[in-house]
């Protein structure tokens, strides 16, 4: 239980437009919540906070899937590292994080995941599953995507290897081209595969149409884990997201149809979503189905805190 000055303290700092914060509200709590309503849960949520769950250095937008998490459970989003708090987050949306300390840094959730570009990914990746995604483009024979090493650039393209190597850029990766069209229509699919820790609560399915293998969905379904991915899959997955050191975060798996096998494609620890194509009461499911596995990684958080609070005045 907080003291009243570390109360009082919490409440001096909660300086976020309330604007902005009924506006995000709207757009993610219920999808279809009154003003009213959504002004009535920020209020609450500022004044009674069930939490405080810093996220640093930066602190997540309103279309993260943790600050819809947050918000849907009443919890209060602070970045400032010298006021009491909950659980703690290190929090950076870039592919190269800077590792900037702070007081819960060595702590906090994804403190170690500073590195999630598409050559890192792929070497884990192959580590973990004991087959490669890259490709060298100068030997290699048949299709391959090129896409940027950095994340979210969303520049996938097919080319035909191998090719000169003088023609191989710097700054890309070149991996093979898995075959991930769907059986039953015309398109592609893959898997967008949400980890807590240990936990996979859910996956989605998210559809492509034939002509924007690498642009935008024109679907999504929420499915459970089990229903697409084999007891080892799931296991291999979160045996990667361990080495990959993280703990929070979502993953893009594509299945290949000539070998069956799974293909971890890009790793995200500051994801958005829960994912473009689905409709409000499929965001409102997954939000609900995550929740849980959310409290929980937030109790670990909070359990490494009250750890380093106690080493802290032993010492």
């Amino acid at each position: 239980m907080p003291s009243l000055a570390d109360t009082l303290t919490r409440y001096r700092y909660r300086r976020t437009s309330l604007v902005r914060l009924a506006n995000a509200e709207q757009a993610y709590a219920a999808q279809r919540v009154s003003r009213a309503r959504a002004w009535a849960r920020v209020l609450r949520t500022m004044a009674f906070p069930r939490k405080t769950i810093l996220f640093y250095p930066l602190r997540p937008n309103a279309w993260s899937v943790v600050y819809k998490l947050c918000s849907q459970a009443g919890y209060w989003i602070s970045n400032d590292p010298s006021q009491p708090c909950d659980a703690a987050f290190r929090w950076e949306d870039v592919t190269h994080g800077s590792g900037e300390p702070f007081r819960q840094g060595d702590v906090a959730i994804n403190r170690y995941c500073t590195d999630i570009s598409k050559k890192h990914v792929s070497d884990v990746f192959a580590d973990v599953f004991g087959y490669d995604l890259d490709v060298d483009p100068t030997t290699y024979r048949g299709l391959v995507v090129k896409k940027s090493d950095e994340n979210a650039t969303h520049d996938g393209e097919l080319i035909e290897c191998p090719i000169p190597a003088a023609d191989v850029a710097p700054g890309f990766v070149y991996q093979k081209a898995v075959d991930n069209r769907r059986d039953d229509a015309e398109g592609f699919y893959e898997y967008r595969v949400p980890i807590f820790g240990p936990t996979i609560p859910v996956v989605y399915v998210k559809y492509r149409p034939l002509d924007a293998q690498f642009k935008e969905f024109n679907g999504a379904d929420v499915v459970t884990p089990a229903s697409v991915l084999s007891d080892d899959e799931r296991a291999q997955l979160l045996a990667f997201t361990d080495a990959l050191q993280m703990e929070y975060g979502e993953l893009d798996v594509l299945r290949d149809r000539g070998d069956g096998r799974i293909y971890v494609v890009d790793a995200n620890n500051t994801p958005t979503g829960p994912a473009r194509g689905f409709r409000p009461e499929q965001s409102v499911e997954a939000l609900r189905a995550l929740q849980p596995a959310f409290d929980a990684l937030l109790a670990e958080s909070a359990r490494r805190l009250e750890a380093a609070r106690r080493g802290s005045a032993a010492a």
